[in-house]
């Protein structure tokens, strides 16, 4: 018989408003465990939905964190045909910590700013 899944708590949650562009972010980040976190974002234009991202926190081995990014996002083109865009990137780092705490140090101070963080 199969365990069940860890059930995801939600550890945080908020929104920011840039002036400039007139586009709001959300973003609700959830723990599976002190190692396991996911950060769901969702930005807005004129209240529909422009683009989606979402950030996975996993740690895989005592000095490393593994990050997956994923964004989506469609526009229209000039000739009233949709485009969808989708990118991943994975991206590994050296981090003795937990992803919790790299969550809080790292990505959640560009949330509250305004700035959506990306590894480069």
């Amino acid at each position: 018989m199969a365990s069940p899944v860890a059930a995801a708590k939600l550890i945080d949650h908020g929104s920011h408003y840039d002036s400039e562009s007139s586009t709001a972010t959300t973003w609700k980040t959830y723990q599976y465990s002190a190692n396991y976190i996911i950060v769901k974002m969702k930005t807005y234009q004129k209240g529909k939905i422009k683009d989606t991202s979402t950030i996975t926190i996993k740690k895989v081995s005592a000095k490393k964190l593994k990050l997956v990014q994923v964004f989506q996002t469609k526009e229209k083109n000039p000739d009233g045909l949709m485009s969808y865009f989708y990118v991943k990137g994975t991206t590994y780092l050296k981090y003795s910590s937990n992803a919790r705490k790299f969550y809080y140090n790292e990505i959640r101070p560009g949330l509250l700013e305004g700035s959506l963080w990306s590894v480069s």
